[in-house]
């Protein structure tokens, strides 16, 4: 039978014990941690470092008060959403922005930034012969440009006084009916008998 050395058995016994110190710290520290109130995560702040530290107040635990070296201030954290604060003052007044007072101010701005498509606005307003119609395009390097087509126009129809006839109506028809001559039959010429 083989026996273990001295040092296998020295670490092995050595491994064994820092798995059993490190199962009672965490039992103990897990034990001993701040308990589950709904409040938060109580803590105190030393004043000279700024450290936090974790105490538990269900336990007795608090914070060092006083002047002195190790002197600490409360804190409670919590996840839950406080009040919301009152609203702040109203900031000053930005500057006018530049807008556009008429539609010709838009001529001439890019359009389809960013796209195979830029080129600037063109806008064309057609009289009030024509419809008072604005159009509105984006100018390219592919865009053909012709004349625009004119829109038909509709000529409102005049209005006639009361009772006078329409000149584009047909004209009316008599109310006395027409006069038909009497059918005479024609006549043969010569006797049959």
């Amino acid at each position: 039978m083989i026996r273990p050395s001295r040092r296998v058995l020295l670490a092995l016994s050595c491994a064994a014990a820092g798995v059993l110190a490190a199962g009672t710290i965490t039992a103990v520290a897990y034990a001993g941690g701040p308990s589950r109130d709904t409040a938060g995560i109580h803590g105190c702040v030393q004043q000279r470092t700024g450290a936090l530290r974790v105490v538990d107040p269900a336990r007795g635990q608090g914070c060092r008060t006083g002047h002195g070296y190790f002197a600490e201030y409360a804190v409670t954290l919590s996840q839950a959403a406080g009040l919301p604060g009152p609203a702040g003052p109203r900031g000053p007044r930005g500057p006018a922005g530049g807008g556009i007072e008429s539609l010709d101010d838009l001529e001439g701005l890019p359009c389809n930034e960013g796209s195979a498509d830029e080129g600037v606005v063109d806008i064309r307003i057609l009289p009030p012969e024509q419809g008072s119609q604005v159009l509105w395009r984006c100018l390219t390097d592919r865009t053909v440009t012709t004349a625009p087509t004119p829109q038909p126009t509709l000529q409102p129809t005049p209005t006639m006084p009361e009772g006078t006839p329409d000149p584009s109506a047909p004209p009316p028809m008599s109310e006395t009916p027409p006069t038909t001559a009497p059918l005479v039959e024609p006549t043969t010429s010569g006797a049959s008998s």
